[in-house]
């Protein structure tokens, strides 16, 4: 195991810190909506922000690499969505 290539620890630690950060940003609009929305869920709040907030333009590229699976010609996802893990 000792030979084999590992990814750079940066990218790694980069990712985690954004994941922390998107964890309490919902968080605490949780928090600050438990009063009028007490069965609020992390799930709920993804799907209202993906409505909410303005969605990048399709290209006719955008449109040629996507597919129905939503997987583009290289293996990732063609178009990007918040909710699509």
């Amino acid at each position: 195991m000792g030979r084999l290539p590992s990814p750079p620890l940066d990218a790694w630690h980069h990712h985690m810190a954004l994941v922390m950060l998107g964890t309490l940003f919902l968080e605490k609009q949780k928090v600050a909506g438990r009063q009028s929305w007490p069965m609020l869920s992390f799930s709920d709040l993804v799907t209202a922000l993906a409505h909410l907030l303005p969605a990048r333009p399709l290209t006719a590229e955008d449109l040629a690499t996507s597919s129905p699976s939503g997987i583009g010609c290289g293996g990732k996802p063609a178009i990007p969505t918040l909710g699509g893990q």
